[in-house]
């Protein structure tokens, strides 16, 4: 049997439990570009990412002169014309998680913009001289 990871004074409540955090076979890192999505029939945030990027050609034909691949015959490519929304996950949860994720993305935001001010600070100062 495995150890407890819960630690507790003597006589009195736990004051400390130790989380273990588990990649499932389906994780990944995913590059995100934008977001859609709403409140769930069910009464939940739906959120699902995406990530944009231009088409990528059906097919393409090129010259050949019986050896050699020759360049793309122009006018020839087929495929989807605009831009691609490449959905890649939906993120499905209730009102008080929403929140957390709300609170935990507003300092995630905080930190960045102060070590992005920090950084064009010590870029300024560098430039300079100083």
């Amino acid at each position: 049997m495995s150890e407890t990871s819960v630690t507790t004074p003597s006589g009195g409540e736990p004051s400390s439990l130790r989380i273990h955090y588990i990649k499932c076979p389906e994780f990944r890192t995913m590059h995100v570009d934008g977001m859609l999505g709403g409140p769930t029939p069910q009464g939940q945030i739906n959120v699902a990412v995406f990530a944009e990027r231009l088409p990528i050609p059906t097919s393409q034909v090129f010259g050949f002169d019986g050896e050699r691949l020759g360049a793309e015959l122009p006018g020839t490519r087929t495929g989807r014309d605009g831009i691609v929304r490449e959905l890649g996950a939906c993120l499905v949860m209730n009102l008080q998680v929403a929140r957390s994720f709300h609170a935990w993305l507003g300092e995630q935001i905080g930190l960045l913009d102060k070590l992005t001010a920090e950084a064009g600070k010590s870029a300024s100062t560098e430039a300079s001289g100083e």
